[in-house]
């Protein structure tokens, strides 16, 4: 946690907003923050965050109050993809990069995270059965529909720039 904390300076209100939240589906987003910190590729994951900032430094301040826990959500579904693109961020000196260009380049591996974590938790609820569990699994089926949604969203979006492109 000290090595977040260093790698993070003046940045501890973000790691603070994830303490003691919780998002709609009951699961702590410090829980996610625990997961991703077990992750061997961590520390390269806090470089390049380090880097990216260095070189943007409203970057940070841009950031709104689920945009933390939805890079996270895109580190621990792959962490490769997500340091190699902070990396390539950093290192554009055309623009600066704005939270907009940043979120929407971990967009789909954020949505992917949070479809894979929704589907275990609807498989947990649906094994243990049981009416107590109805507005569970209601919640749990709302969610990956909002998911499913969003991700239909993000691929049309993409194909639109495609054909713009083209």
């Amino acid at each position: 946690m000290h090595t977040l904390l260093n790698a993070l300076g003046d940045s501890f209100s973000l790691v603070g907003s994830l303490f003691g939240t919780w998002d709609t589906s009951g699961e702590s987003k410090l829980l996610l923050l625990w997961e991703v910190l077990q992750k061997e590729e961590f520390p390269t994951f806090l470089n390049s965050v380090s880097k990216l900032a260095s070189k943007n430094p409203s970057l940070l301040s841009e950031l709104k109050g689920g945009d933390i826990p939805d890079i996270l959500n895109a580190f621990k579904q792959d962490s490769s993809y997500v340091i190699e693109t902070l990396n390539k961020l950093s290192t554009e000196e055309t623009q600066p990069v704005t939270r907009d260009k940043l979120m929407s380049s971990l967009k789909l591996q954020s949505l992917m995270g949070k479809a894979e974590a929704a589907s275990a938790r609807a498989k947990r609820l649906l094994q243990a059965g049981g009416e107590g569990n109805r507005e569970a699994i209601e919640a749990a089926k709302k969610e990956l529909q909002e998911i499913i949604a969003s991700l239909s969203a993000l691929l049309k979006s993409q194909q639109q720039e495609n054909d713009t492109v083209d």
